[in-house]
């Protein structure tokens, strides 16, 4: 069966008042078999949110068993406070017997604002 036991955001550059910031977040299939139409959809946070309709969604498609692919989302940051606020990732795809879903915490770490 395919498993994703953890999720990367790669590109992570959040900084309070900001808008279309692309996040690349990396999903590693940890599981003995494929992962076919695999999605990601991520929950934010209270202070971001989707900067288009769909923003937070993306299909990469087929993940081989052991291998890494790469989705990637646009969100908003608000006025917030910098540190770190977890989003929740779900993780749906077909393991060749039926569809399944994972949701993971995502990391979201907001930096202070350069002066």
């Amino acid at each position: 069966m395919s498993a994703f036991n953890d999720i990367e955001v790669v590109e992570n550059s959040l900084e309070p008042q900001t808008d279309n910031v692309g996040l690349e977040v990396e999903l590693a299939n940890l599981g003995g078999s494929n992962a076919d139409l695999t999605t990601l959809d991520v929950d934010l946070p209270e202070g971001f949110s989707a900067s288009d309709s769909y923003s937070t969604r993306d299909s990469v498609g087929r993940i081989e068993s052991g291998d890494t692919e790469t989705a990637e989302i646009d969100v908003d940051v608000e006025d917030i406070e910098p540190g770190q606020y977890k989003a929740n990732a779900t993780i749906e795809f077909d393991s060749g017997s039926g569809q399944t879903e994972q949701t993971l915490e995502m990391p979201l770490d907001v930096n202070h604002a350069p002066n």
